[in-house]
């Protein structure tokens, strides 16, 4: 099972009982990502704000990149390893 970092602090609270190892929040959220993988759905979230998020994005990039004098793209690519998978900003980085 893959963890995205994302719902690292999720996972890693601690306990308010001594006698139990994880949190409840970190047992909710292990049983949710459990059900994700047996019945291979993921969650999706979508409102308004994130879709005018995706919608200006890429012009967000280039407003920046004229301000600043930067060459920053949209990385789209998915990095993971055996426990965790994440997204990484390189500068200049061409897909």
């Amino acid at each position: 099972m893959i963890i995205r970092c994302s719902i690292l602090g999720k996972i890693m609270s601690n306990s308010r009982s001594k006698t139990d190892i994880l949190s409840k929040t970190a047992k909710a959220e292990i049983r949710s990502l459990v059900k994700q993988e047996l019945f291979e759905y993921d969650t999706y979230l979508e409102n308004k704000y994130l879709s005018k998020g995706i919608v200006c994005e890429n012009d967000s990039i280039d407003l920046y990149n004229m301000v600043f004098f930067k060459n920053y793209e949209k990385n789209e690519a998915r990095l993971t390893n055996d426990w965790e998978s994440f997204f990484v900003m390189r500068k200049g980085q061409k897909h």
